[in-house]
């Protein structure tokens, strides 16, 4: 058996009990790498805060809760904006609610999109975020880390990892507030955050790594 997180890992064992377990992480694409090192390259802490959400419009990812509390990351730090990649079922309510609360010139809903669009995306942002409510690994978070960003996740399930490993802050109250601060502890250690971002994924989710660490698994079975 393979697990893609630490917390697969302990799932896997305690219910499966398998005679050998690996924890294996999922590969990122070079292409995060590459623009990891441009921004380690000229780090420096943002002075306007670009939030990216990248995955399913659904309730279960918490991306309407993204929206929901907004307003209240715009009371704390100013100038910020919020980018959603995706598409789902949300996608009609995530515009009411950008409509309701005036977001409209503050929130981008850019459905599914090419990867050059994607990469640009991951360029021009600061903080990646998801409020999901369950994961078993979130390749988007490592994503982020190997562009040599930091996340704010909601620490629940494999969402912990990424907080553990350091490259992520949690947030567990299902508030704006929890929300905010998490942002705030980003902002504060950002530079930090951002080379151990880019440092844990390079040893991690690095392709090659990975595929050096499946070929020893495997040897061990012939």
């Amino acid at each position: 058996y393979a697990a893609i997180s630490k917390y697969m890992y302990q799932r896997i064992r305690d219910f499966l009990k398998p005679k050998r377990l690996a924890l294996i992480y999922n590969p990122v694409r070079d292409q995060f790498f590459q623009l990891g090192e441009e921004r380690i390259n000229s780090l420096k802490k943002p002075s306007r805060i670009s939030l990216l959400y990248v995955g399913r419009l659904i309730r279960p990812k918490g991306v309407h809760k993204l929206v929901q509390w907004f307003p209240t990351v715009v009371k704390e730090f100013g100038d910020a904006e919020l980018h959603i990649v995706g598409d789902g079922p949300l996608l009609s309510y995530l515009y009411y609610m950008i409509h309701k609360n005036n977001l409209n010139q503050k929130v981008f809903i850019h459905g599914y999109t090419n990867n050059d669009h994607l990469m640009m995306l991951f360029r021009n942002s600061n903080i990646f975020i998801t409020a999901s409510y369950w994961e078993g690994f979130c390749l988007p978070v490592a994503e982020a880390a190997a562009s040599a960003m930091p996340s704010v996740v909601r620490e629940v399930y494999a969402l912990r990892d990424h907080v553990d490993l350091g490259y992520a802050v949690g947030f567990k109250d299902d508030s704006p507030e929890a929300f905010v601060k998490a942002i705030g502890k980003v902002i504060d250690k950002y530079e930090k955050m951002s080379q151990r971002a880019y440092l844990i994924s390079r040893k991690l989710f690095y392709p090659s790594k990975v595929a050096n660490r499946v070929i020893k698994i495997l040897e061990t079975l012939s």
